[in-house]
């Protein structure tokens, strides 16, 4: 689960626990996907006091860290699809 400034949670017993992960950014988090169960990737949005990153994160190791990819431009990365 993600969410506003860098927010990224993580549950591994369906949803009864969750734990927070940091993730090196205090953008606002939009969607995450995991095409497999280590890697996974979160589509990051900007805010108005940020109007010059857009920002991709990836981690390989099932969400223990994560890499973060800024890119500058006035995108908004709502959402991922593989």
């Amino acid at each position: 689960m993600t969410g506003a400034h860098g927010i990224i949670l993580k549950t591994t017993d369906g949803g009864s626990t969750w734990t927070h992960q940091v993730s090196g950014t205090g953008l606002n988090l939009m969607s995450v996907k995991f095409p497999s169960i280590d890697t996974g990737y979160i589509a990051g949005a900007i805010t108005a006091s940020q109007r010059d990153t857009g920002i991709i994160l990836r981690t390989i190791n099932g969400g223990a860290s994560w890499t973060v990819s800024k890119f500058s431009d006035t995108a908004s990365y709502n959402g991922l699809f593989f």
